[in-house]
Formats: structure tokens, C-alpha cells, sequence
């Protein structure tokens, strides 16, 4: 999930992750959200936890903080206004947080950081979420000081040392997307697996990385480079991870950042599958099978990615370069993603039958606004939803999922939203999360700018019935609107 209007600062990062360790800062604030980009549920839909990016390094760390979704709940019975009182407990992490991804039980998390090129790993357990002894030291870099971790549960990434295998210099800059998933293989036990995702790209594509977690241990397993067993480079950053839904958790999905398709052609979005048991049961092949968005679609990069229950559709938001012209519009875009068997090339040119989802394009609905975050919620009654952040307009769409075509269900307009009492709410909608208590069915939305997070009642069966719960954020950390 990055957007291109935070590309356009994004060249700053690096001045900032090269005086992080020099620059002391505030200590992160209680009770507040700050940057906020990536939101997670627990298995319960008790708390969600929201990633604090600390984007600018105002402060000298980034954290996570736990929202507590029962009191949301309870002060909308009451008639109440929903405050930054919800936010409990938080965890100091490393800044530049990218995505936090849970594993099955939602008992570990883990959160790659772009600016120390680090992961971090985190037990949750309810309203309680660290990272090891808060008050350790052994072990730690001076700007790891700043967190509440201890040194075995952050995992430094270095090209030479990290894989068996020695990567390029860059190979393992900008770690971003995660996700935690189980592996059941054929054959042998099952793991907890890591995916990894990185910004970074150059002439030689960028790496994917896999992972087991072994308790609270990160365990460097095999990096994959973008390039298919036929010689082609995928020159691409990962924006997105998502694992389809098979029950071996054997196909991982990545969605690009940017990529080229030639030498003097038209940048197109694209998204690579890798087959993770084939990868990790060989190092001398690289099983990914990249697809390029159709010139009838275009794009330039994907923001996010996710996939139908079934795993039978995977939906993507694409942004366009396209925009002055109209020819090829921001969208949404749904595949066919049914698993199907196909004869796959090898290194030495022999081929092979492989069992791999099909990627076909089925529709595509335009959506202007940079569509960013992407969240598919399963309905009892009438069709089910896809639901759409616009980083640039500030609007939520909703989609409605049918078998061959999405279909415009309705939206809401931050601008103009009912409940938000005059304040300026909602700039720079992100992530999405949804969640299910006291029979309401919670949509849960991180705001970037305004350092909020809004949820929505989404229970009505249209969308004109669904109601602002509550936009949390605290005085304490005041509107970056001058930053759009």
C-alpha cells in the first residue's frame, strides 16, 4: 500500500533515516496517533493496533498503539461522542513503519521499518502488545534505545549476512509489506511463514523475502529476485503482499510499486506470484510468474491487493499515469484467480505442469483519487463488498462484488461527512480494517495527515444507512494539512 503523493516526499526519507540515530526527539505522546498507515484486528475484533509511521521523526520513535473497539462500541449505544480515550496501551517501535501483519492465532505481529531496514516482532495478547524487556539494552543500536524492544525481538537485515546467499548492495532496502501466513506443504509439517516486500527496485528487480517464525525467532529462509526462470527482470518495488486463500498457503502475491515495461514503452502496474513451495524447495530456479495489467487497464503502480475468501477473485487498486489524458483512468480492478494447471518453462529450457492462480482480468471500474487501501467484507445479505480508500480525494468507495463485474454500491466523501461536527476529518485515507462486535459491523479506516482513525457502522444493508461512529485523534498531535 504506497501512494504516489507520498512518493513525492519520499526522497526525503533517506535524509532522515541518516540522521535518525542523531536526532533525540520527543518521546512519542500517550494517548495520540500520529502517521498513521497500517491497522490490524485481533482475532477477537476486541482491539485493532495501528501502526504510528512517525514519518516526519518528530519524535524519537514510531509505536503502535491499541484501540479498544468495545468502548467505540459502547459510547455510540450511549449516545456519546468517541474520543482519543479509546487509544490504551502502546509499544515504542522503530519509525517508518510500513504493514503489520498477524499470523493465524493474531498472537505475533510483525513490522518492517523502512528507515533502519529492520523487522520488528511483537507478542499481543488482547489489550497487552511488546516486544521483549522494554528496559534492555545488551544488544541494542543507539536509535533501538528509543523503543520499548530488546534486541531479540528486532532482526536487522543485511544483504551479505542475513540469506545464505550474498545480495546486491541494496537488495534489502526499504523492507514495506509483510505477511504472516501457514505453510502446509505436500509433504512435511507445516510452518509459520514471513513474506517480505521491498520499495527499493534497481536493474536487477528487487527481493522478496521469506521467513519462519519460530516462536519469537525471524529465521532467514530463502530471498527471491524478481526474475522468472526465462531470463526476465521484473523491475518493480513491492507495494503489497497478500497470500492466497488455498489451504497451503502456497501462492504469495506481490503488487508493484512501479514498473517499466521497456525501453521506451509505457509503464504498466504489475503483480508477480510466487509458488512458495517450489522457492523454497529449490534455489536454483526462481517460480514467480509475473502479470502485466492490459493497455486497455493501464496504471502505473498498485496499491494494494486482496483476495475473495474462496481465493476464486483478487482484486487490485491501480493508479494511473494517465491522468491528464482520461485514456486510462485510476480503477479497481478484478481477476480471475482460480487455481489452474499450466505448463511453466524452466532455467534449461525444459517445462513443466504447475498448479498456479490464473490472473485473468474479468472487470475493472474507475475510481478516481489514487485508490490506495482495498478491503473485501463478506455480507450475509445481498452481495458482498469491496471497500476503497482514495489517499488524494479523501473519499471511501464501495463496491459491490458480482461473479463478472464490480458495480458502484456508494461512497463516502470525507469532505462532506455527516457527524464530523465541522472538524477537518479524514485527510489522507489509508488502511482499511473490518471487524465484527456487539452485533455491529465495524469498518475501520487510518487517516494519514490528520493522524486519526475513523470507524463506521457498515451494518445497514446500503451503503447511504452506514454512520461515523467516531474519528479518533488527539490534540496532541496536531493536523498536517499543510503537508498535502
Amino acid at each position: 500500500m504506497i501512494m504516489q503523493k507520498l512518493l513525492a516526499v519520499v526522497f526525503l526519507l533517506g535524509f532522515f533515516a541518516s540522521c535518525a540515530r542523531d536526532l533525540p526527539g520527543e518521546s512519542p505522546p500517550e494517548g495520540a496517533l500520529y502517521f498513521p498507515t497500517s491497522v490490524v484486528v485481533d482475532s477477537a475484533h476486541r482491539y485493532a493496533y495501528v501502526v504510528n509511521t512517525n514519518f516526519d521523526l518528530r519524535y524519537n520513535a514510531g509505536w503502535i498503539s491499541v484501540v479498544d473497539l468495545e468502548a467505540i462500541v459502547a459510547a455510540a449505544n450511549d449516545g456519546a461522542k468517541v474520543t482519543a480515550d479509546v487509544i490504551g496501551t502502546k509499544v515504542n517501535v522503530l519509525s517508518l513503519g510500513g504493514n503489520l501483519s498477524l499470523n493465524e492465532a493474531g498472537d505475533i505481529g510483525v513490522l518492517a521499518h523502512r528507515g533502519e531496514r529492520s523487522l520488528t516482532l511483537v507478542e499481543i495478547n488482547g489489550e497487552t502488545i511488546g516486544c521483549g524487556n522494554a528496559n534492555a539494552t545488551k544488544g541494542l543500536q543507539r536509535v533501538e534505545e528509543n523503543t520499548d524492544c530488546d534486541a531479540e525481538h528486532i532482526t536487522r537485515l543485511d544483504p551479505e549476512t542475513t540469506f545464505d546467499d550474498a545480495l546486491t548492495a541494496n537488495a534489502l532496502n526499504d523492507p514495506f509489506s509483510t505477511v504472516m501466513f501457514t505453510h502446509r506443504p505436500e509433504s512435511g509439517d507445516e510452518r509459520s511463514l514471513l513474506a517480505v516486500g521491498h520499495l527499493w527496485f534497481g536493474t536487477s528487480g528487487t527481493y522478496v523475502g521469506l521467513y519462519e517464525i519460530d516462536g519469537t525467532e525471524i529465521i532467514a529462509l530463502r530471498a527471491i529476485r524478481t526474475e522468472t526462470n526465462t531470463g526476465i527482470t521484473i523491475n518493480a518495488g513491492i507495494s503489497s503482499l497478500a497470500v492466497h486463500p488455498d489451504p497451503g498457503g502456497r501462492f504469495l502475491v506481490g503488487v508493484s510499486q512501479y514498473i517499466p515495461t521497456g525501453s521506451g514503452g509505457t509503464d504498466r502496474s504489475s503483480i508477480i506470484d510466487f509458488d512458495v513451495e517450489l522457492n523454497l524447495a529449490s534455489r536454483e530456479n526462481n517460480y514467480l510468474w509475473p502479470v502485466s495489467l492490459s493497455s486497455e487497464v493501464g496504471g502505473v503502480e498498485i496499491g494494494d491487493v486482496v483476495f475473495s475468501p474462496d481465493g476464486t477473485r483478487a482484486f487490485v487498486s491501480n493508479q494511473s499515469g494517465d491522468r491528464g489524458s482520461g485514456s486510462n483512468p485510476d480503477s479497481v480492478v478484478m481477476f480471475d484467480t482460480r487455481l489452474v494447471v499450466v505448463q511453466e518453462p524452466r532455467a534449461d529450457g525444459t517445462v513443466f505442469p504447475v498448479s498456479r492462480p490464473l490472473f485473468d482480468v474479468i472487470s475493472a471500474i474507475a475510481l478516481p483519487g489514487r485508490p490506495t487501501g482495498i478491503h473485501y467484507i463478506p455480507r450475509s445479505e445481498g452481495p458482498d463488498l469491496l471497500a476503497v480508500t482514495t489517499f488524494e480525494d479523501d473519499v471511501i468507495f464501495f463496491l459491490s462484488v458480482y461473479a463478472a463485474e464490480l458495480r458502484m454500491a456508494g461512497r463516502i466523501d470525507y469532505r462532506n461527512l455527516p457527524g464530523s461536527e465541522g472538524e477537518a476529518v479524514g485527510l489522507g485515507p489509508y488502511a482499511l480494517a473490518h471487524a465484527s462486535r456487539s452485533g455491529r459491523e465495524l469498518l475501520l479506516v487510518t487517516t494519514f495527515f490528520d493522524h486519526g482513525l475513523s470507524v463506521f457502522d457498515i451494518t445497514a444493508t446500503e451503503s447511504n444507512g452506514f454512520t461515523l461512529l467516531g474519528h479518533i485523534r488527539s490534540d496532541k498531535t496536531p493536523v498536517a494539512e499543510e503537508a498535502r
